[in-house]
């Protein structure tokens, strides 16, 4: 690009380490943008950092009086105050030319102050957030959830989103079963819609240095992992019921649970693994650094995507699924639309029925038994994502995108 053009990226969450903002920020910044992130921060981060080539600017979240304030305000009309004046102070600042906000809720937010500097705004949508939604008040409690939850009904969350997503320039999402769904239940064009996978390059992920301790600190275990947040959408109650059935049948088996989430859900499994005595089979690593996460992938025979099916998770497209197979990993993965094109339809791991513990079991063992089908799994997955699901392709589109909003060359 001939002109530097500024952007600002606004991210309703704490950077690093979310890895598609990484992605993303690294391909733009790489075709001769100015990128900038406004994102949360803690008490004790820099309000001000550059982080790879990202020139990142933190908030803090309101206290007190302020916090309630802002909170009322954003569920009456959808607009943060606080990240309002934060956006809008660096549009100004860094004569931003086009916005890209990540995930649904600060949508509206930035279209306002978009409106006012007459500038693009780019909603990147992870997922079909009113779905998330309904998924994640399963395991939410307290008083501050049950008031959202009047508030802030699923129904209310479609209704927004239907309406905001009108007003932007583009939407970026994960997939086309979820561009299918802004067509369908939004009324959007698809022309509108660009989609940017959550895949990656092998080149980039092998990169990372394993670690010997963790290596060895598992040596001579049979490996079964999963990685990435927790709750009752994650299916991860199915994983620990399948152990039972595996315990006596893999004598080394070892179950790896990489992550974390909300303190009262991940309390619920430790309690799972107590009532039904897998201390010595179940290993909880709690959060790691992203540092680490190859070498657990590495060092795994198996890797489980064991989601509850839902209208959430059907077309949920994970990028655990894609980091899995660049290892050469089999997958044993809850039978969705996404996981089916995906894994079956490659061949490069099992599927099974959502909550079956009994078919997730089956599907272990299988691969456990069968070394030669398990190792042709995982070379089908290495093969898949180099030639079909490969960063490069999204790369080129997002970039693309951005040339023809900022027409330029």
């Amino acid at each position: 690009m001939n002109k530097k053009y500024n952007i600002l990226m606004v991210l309703e969450n704490y950077y690093p380490p979310d890895i598609r903002v990484f992605k993303e920020a690294k391909v733009l910044i790489d075709g001769g943008l100015n990128v900038n992130l406004l994102c949360l921060g803690k008490e004790k981060s820099l309000e001000r950092e550059i982080v790879d080539g990202l020139n990142v600017f933190r908030i803090v979240k309101n206290t007190g009086f302020q916090k309630w304030r802002g909170f009322l305000n954003y569920y009456i009309n959808f607009i943060n105050p606080l990240w309002f004046k934060a956006v809008e102070r660096l549009v100004r600042e860094l004569n931003i030319e086009l916005l890209h906000v990540h995930d649904l809720p600060l949508v509206k937010t930035c279209l306002k102050v978009a409106e006012k500097y007459n500038i693009p705004v780019i909603a990147d949508l992870h997922e079909n957030y009113p779905a998330a939604v309904r998924d994640w008040r399963n395991y939410e409690s307290g008083l501050k959830s049950k008031l959202i939850s009047f508030l802030m009904p699923v129904r209310r969350w479609r209704r927004y989103e239907k309406s905001v997503l009108q007003k932007v320039t583009n939407i970026i999402t994960i997939n086309k079963e979820t561009a299918t769904h802004y067509v369908e239940d939004c009324g959007l064009p698809f022309e509108k819609i660009i989609v940017v996978r959550n895949t990656d390059t092998v080149e980039n992920l092998l990169k990372y240095e394993l670690h010997q301790d963790i290596i060895e600190r598992y040596k001579g275990f049979f490996i079964v992992t999963y990685i990435g947040s927790f709750g009752p959408h994650r299916g991860l109650e199915t994983v620990l019921n399948s152990v039972t059935l595996l315990r006596k049948k893999i004598p080394k088996l070892k179950i790896l649970i990489v992550g974390g989430g909300p303190k009262g859900y991940e309390q619920n499994l430790y309690n799972i693994v107590k009532k039904l005595n897998l201390e010595s089979v179940v290993d909880f690593t709690g959060w790691v650094d992203y540092k680490f996460i190859p070498t657990y992938i590495h060092l795994s025979n198996i890797c489980l995507i064991p989601y509850k099916l839902s209208e959430h998770t059907d077309n949920a497209l994970p990028h655990k699924l894609f980091q899995y197979m660049a290892f050469s990993k089999p997958i044993v993965a809850t039978r969705t639309k996404s996981f089916s094109k995906v894994i079956e339809d490659n061949n490069c791991g099992l599927l099974f029925p959502s909550g079956d513990y009994e078919a997730l079991a089956d599907c272990i063992l299988k691969l456990y038994e069968n070394k030669d089908l398990a190792l042709e799994m995982g070379l089908n997955g290495l093969k898949t994502v180099k030639e079909l699901y490969n960063w490069r392709e999204d790369a080129e589109r997002l970039l693309k995108l951005y040339k023809e909003i900022l027409k330029c060359d």
